[in-house]
């Protein structure tokens, strides 16, 4: 396409018309073009008709593999940087996944109530730094399921004390409850998942975990009762209204992490050997 630009003047509207029809081999198209292409090349640079045609002829056996080449770099670039933006930054990735409409029969998660599934750690539903995803899920889609499994048995190729859990969440909407179970070992389960789910509702999840939104791995109907009267009669340790603990939690210092609290001090003496 740039070659027809700078050679012969196509505007980039022509110059891809010609690439579409070179791409599909249609010969009576391409002819029409050819024609202009000389026509340009001789006005434009001042090259010969031969010559032109000699450029023409380069081109139409070049379109047999570099319109491939071209576009193998094009989904390369796509690919490293979705692949960049759901490593780096994975809430504005899924919240784009789950709420940018699309061709509804190319992606069906483009459209309202399509549905997104990912197999992920289980840090998904308790671990701080996924509290934005988790907003995202409760308010702005509808979280259907969340299957919770733990590697002991060894279903994936990683350590055993690792946990991973398949979630499905709706486009649009607002989470009302949660279609959970935790702790499973055999991956067979998933395939009879309505036996082993109970149902965990939106208010639980704010009443156990009104700041973080994290998700306590309930086995039975009965826990939410419990816990229910127990966080009924007490503060929450991470509660920040007057009533709270006010009480911070940070780990133990660390040389990696906290290296700046140590600063280096100069050397006054010698080491002999």
């Amino acid at each position: 396409m740039q070659v027809v630009q700078s050679v012969a003047g196509f505007t980039l509207g022509r110059a891809d018309l010609l690439r579409r029809a070179l791409a599909k081999r249609n010969d009576e198209e391409v002819a029409q073009h050819r024609i202009q292409f000389v026509k340009g090349a001789e006005e434009r640079s001042r090259i010969s008709e031969s010559k032109a045609n000699q450029i023409f002829e380069w081109l139409e056996r070049c379109a047999g593999y570099s319109l491939n080449k071209s576009h193998a770099v094009a989904y390369a670039m796509v690919a490293y940087q979705t692949a960049y933006l759901k490593a780096n930054h994975p809430v504005e990735f899924l919240d784009a996944m789950t709420q940018t409409d699309g061709d509804a029969e190319l992606r069906d998660d483009h459209t309202p109530g399509g549905l997104l599934g990912y197999i992920v750690p289980s840090g998904v539903y308790t671990d701080r730094g996924s509290t934005s995803l988790r907003r995202l899920f409760l308010n702005r889609c509808q979280w259907r399921w969340l299957f919770g499994f733990e590697n002991r048995d060894g279903i994936f190729d990683i350590h055993r004390s690792f946990k991973f859990c398949p979630v499905i969440v709706a486009k649009g909407g607002e989470t009302q409850c949660i279609q959970a179970t935790f702790m499973r070992r055999n991956v067979d389960d998933w395939e009879q998942a309505e036996e082993h789910v109970l149902a965990y509702p939106r208010e639980r999840v704010e009443q156990f975990s009104p700041s973080s939104l994290a998700m306590l791995e309930i086995h039975a109907s009965r826990d939410f009762d419990v816990l229910s009267r127990m966080y009924a009669q007490g503060v929450l340790h991470g509660d920040e209204n007057s009533d709270g603990w006010s009480v911070k939690y940070a780990r133990e210092y660390d040389m990696t992490i906290d290296s700046k609290l140590f600063p280096p001090r100069p050397i006054d003496y010698c080491i002999i050997q």
